[in-house]
Formats: C-alpha cells, structure tokens, sequence
C-alpha cells in the first residue's frame, strides 16, 4: 500500500504516540518524534515493503509544512520586538560572530575530511543555519521564558537568513527555469510582512481560541502556497511565517491570546512536523554517521563555542551552544538546495549534511532543554519577566 494519506496518517499517529512517550520521559517530544519517523522510514525500506515512503511529493509535505508554518508564527509571535531593538547590536555582532566562526570551522572539518574546497564551502554555508523550528519547539514545550530565550529566538533567525544570503551568492547561477534567489529573498520579507498584516485585522477583532486558531490555520495555508509558489511571490516559508507572527503579536489588540495559542498548539504541530520531517528521509550509511556526520557536528559545535565564548564571556558559552545546536531544520526548508548541486556528484556532501542536520537535531534538542533548565528559565511566566524586560 503506497497511498500517501495513509502514510500521512500513520507516521503523524506514530509521531504523536513518541511524543508521548518522551514526554513522560523528560525528553523532548519533537526530538523523539523526528527519531520514530526515521526509524520507521529504514525498517519500512529494509523489510522492502516499499523502497521510498510516498512522503516527498507536495501532497504529503503539505502536512507538514501547515504544522512547520504554525511554529514560524510562534517563533515571530515569542519575538520581543522591544528586547530586540535595545539589544540589537548584541544580536548582530553575536549573528555574525557565529556565522564566521561556525563556517571556518565547518569548512577546516570538510577539508580535514578529504572534500574539495568548493564541497567544504557548501558544508560550511549550511551549517551556518540553526533550527528556529526546533528551537520553537523546545523552548514552549519546556514553557521557557527568560533573556537567553528571547536572545536565542532572534540569532537562529537571523542565521539561517545568512544562510540564504550566502547560499545564494556562492551558487553563482540560477538552475534554467528558476528565479533568482535574491527574488525569492525579497519575495520573502515583502509577503512576509503583507501576510502579518492581512492576518492582523481579523486576529484583532477574536477574542476566542477557537476563531484564532481558524485565522491563523488560513493564514498557514496561504503563506504554504506562497511558499511553493513560482515567480514574485515564492518565498522562504519558515522566515515568512516568523515575519507574519511577529507582526501581528506586535500591532495586535488581542497579542496574549494569539501567543497563547500559538503555545498550546506548539506541542502537536512539533510532533507532526518532525514525525513527517523523519520518515521523509533516507538516512546514511552508519560508517558516515561515525565519521563525516560526527566531525562536522563537532566541528559546528566548536565554532558556536568560540564565538559565544567571545561575544558573550565563558559562562554563558556552554549553554547557548547547546541551544543553537540543532542545526538548519534538516534542510528541507533551505532553497536552492545544495543536494541538488553539480558539487554534489558522488553524493557524499548530501549523506553528510543529512546525517549530521539528523544527529544534531536529535542530539541537540535534549541539550536545549537541559541549557535552559539550568539557566533558570525553564516553567516560567509571561509576569516572571517583568524584573527584566525593557518597559514598554
């Protein structure tokens, strides 16, 4: 049996059943979702009942990414436009210490690792991204709130936006029949912004869950075909999203309901997104997990080290490196994407960047949590932070 609604249904209840399970474990829900959809994947193709799940085509990825949608509005609506704007040039200069310091060590990794320096360049621009999606999902299943959340919010967006910028530059040229990255960038932050704003004058005037959740349902949808879109109006749907959440938690009447929402819907979006991310991949060969997907994981690791440790001092370097840890949303929402490459001929930077987006997703979510536990910012409330924030 190859229908894909069945598929879909069976790998979101196998997602929601691991999620569960970890929960109850006090692990985090996302991660062990993400691992049960790729351990069903492998056993599914090893038994050779079916050699690909039907879960890449866009009928099944719609699932997945209406619920990824969901946790860019959340990671726009957790956004405190007041802390970044203060505390803007920290973010920045800490951004871009990130970006250079992840990507130099990254690409030493790829050279060290025998790749050609153009492979360890594509290694290295993708390892710059981190996972705004899994962080969205860690910090409100661990309902965390405190200023290495809201700091780390910002810096995994603005990352994975270098990541494209960059993406974009050393690519050169277009495939045939493709628009501009650069198009697709400002596609991008333009429906971005009209998206928050066309879902701000309906969100302003609900004042029931059930009503923002059928706004903020449309809104996913429309932001999922934008997004899959050719021409001017296709963009990057996790940055669209983020944009469109933190306009409309910004200038709405009605901004706690919205983020409430948002919250609870965060745990069952999470588990689906994730379930369907995992059972979407072929995972690789356990001798590159031990050796290409290791390094590079380490390699990333280092990089976010040195720079936290020099923008921010050695006490608080260990625990944002475990936050930023989980690397690029396993790549499926990067564009232009890299496994498609000429550079990628035999394969191996596709084995390597899946393998290690996959372990530091699932290695790296645990370490999140355990970071914001012991930072204190684990269950804790919006009126928590009023001994800190900026006043508005």
């Amino acid at each position: 049996m190859s229908e894909p609604a069945f598929w879909t249904g069976f790998v979101i209840l196998l997602g929601g059943v691991a999620a569960l399970v970890a929960r109850s474990a006090r692990i985090p829900a996302a991660a062990l979702a993400l691992t049960a959809g790729a351990l069903f994947h492998q056993v599914i193709a090893t038994t050779g009942r079916i050699n690909t799940l039907p879960l890449g085509d866009h009928g099944m990825s719609l699932v997945g990414a209406l619920a990824a949608a969901m946790l860019g509005f959340l990671i726009g609506a957790e956004i405190d436009p007041v802390l970044l704007i203060r505390n803007s040039r920290s973010i920045a200069v800490g951004t871009a210490a990130q970006a250079m310091a992840v990507s130099g060590a990254v690409y030493s990794a790829g050279l060290f690792l025998g790749f050609g320096r153009t492979d360890a360049l594509t290694l290295a621009v993708f390892a710059i991204a981190a996972s705004p999606v899994a962080l969205a999902a860690v910090t409100n299943e661990e309902r965390a709130r405190g200023a290495l959340t809201l700091r780390a919010l910002p810096v995994s967006m603005l990352s994975l936006g270098i990541a494209l910028i960059v993406r974009n530059v050393v690519s050169g040229e277009n495939a045939p029949g493709t628009m501009s990255g650069w198009t697709a960038l400002g596609g991008t932050l333009v429906f971005g912004c009209l998206g928050g704003l066309v879902l701000l004058f309906p969100l302003s005037r609900m004042g029931t869950r059930g009503a923002t959740i059928a706004a903020l349902g449309a809104g996913a949808f429309m932001m999922t075909a934008l997004s899959n879109a050719s021409g001017y109006g296709r963009g990057h749907l996790i940055v669209m999203t983020a944009l469109a959440g933190l306009v409309m938690a910004t200038f709405s009447a009605t901004r706690t309901l919205i983020r409430e929402t948002l919250r609870d819907l965060a745990f069952p979006c999470a588990s689906v997104a994730f379930a369907i991310e995992g059972a979407s991949l072929a995972m690789p060969p356990i001798r590159f997990l031990a050796l290409g997907c290791v390094t590079l994981v380490a390699a990333r690791c280092l990089g976010l080290w040195l720079s936290c440790a020099i923008t921010r001092g050695p006490a608080d370097a260990i625990g944002e490196t475990a936050i930023m840890m989980p690397m690029g949303g396993m790549l499926l929402f990067l564009p232009g994407m890299a496994l498609q490459a000429d550079s990628v001929s035999d394969g191996r930077v596709a084995v390597t960047l899946i393998g290690a987006a996959f372990l530091s997703q699932v290695v790296g979510m645990p370490a999140a949590c355990r970071a914001l536990r012991r930072a204190g910012e684990a269950a804790q409330t919006d009126e928590a932070l009023a001994s800190w924030r900026v006043p508005t």
